[in-house]
């Protein structure tokens, strides 16, 4: 099997597993103290509307880089001080662009969905591009629609016109051959 492959399989399998059977750290601890000020930013979540957080932002970041670190087996270097300063230099930089956004618009409303691209661009911006991936595997869990009409009113028209229904492992499965 590609490596590639097994490692995005790891991934996945670490970002879906439940949150007990992962180690717990204190990655609100990461938030520098010299991030930008940032006006009243209401966060716009799937239960409501709540005040914005730094500290959700490096929670955030530090799980997807904990489940990057347990796909890959690394256990001891998950909380390091490294990893403990790339979250706090990422959290900066989501500060500032949050900032920035504010400046154009306040009151600045964002939703749950644009801030996750904002922090998955700021990664890839840093070449964070597995901790991305981690964070977009679990955006993906976690913004999914759910309720009866979430995924059985969806059909795939394969190249033979022939309508079927939407088996999200099955399009995966053609998405990855595609890309190989």
């Amino acid at each position: 099997m590609n490596p590639s492959l097994q490692h995005d399989l790891a991934l996945k399998r670490a970002t879906h597993s439940s949150p007990d059977s992962k180690p717990a750290y204190a990655w609100r601890e990461c938030v520098p103290v010299d991030a930008p000020l940032l006006p009243e930013i209401t966060l716009l979540a799937p239960q409501g509307e709540t005040p914005f957080d730094l500290g959700e932002i490096a929670d955030t970041l530090g799980q997807a880089l904990t489940n990057v670190h347990l796909a890959r087996g690394e256990t001891a270097t998950i909380f390091t001080l490294e990893t403990r300063a790339f979250v706090a230099r990422i959290v900066r930089e989501v500060s500032a662009n949050l900032a920035a956004a504010a400046l154009r618009k306040s009151p600045l409303r964002i939703s749950l969905n644009d801030l996750y691209e904002l922090i998955e661009k700021t990664l890839v911006d840093n070449n964070a591009y597995d901790v991305a991936k981690s964070l977009l595997l679990n955006r993906s869990r976690k913004l999914a629609p759910t309720g009866p009409h979430a995924i059985n009113g969806v059909r795939v028209i394969r190249r033979n016109n022939q309508v079927v229904p939407f088996i999200d492992q099955k399009v995966e499965i053609a998405v990855r051959k595609s890309f190989l």
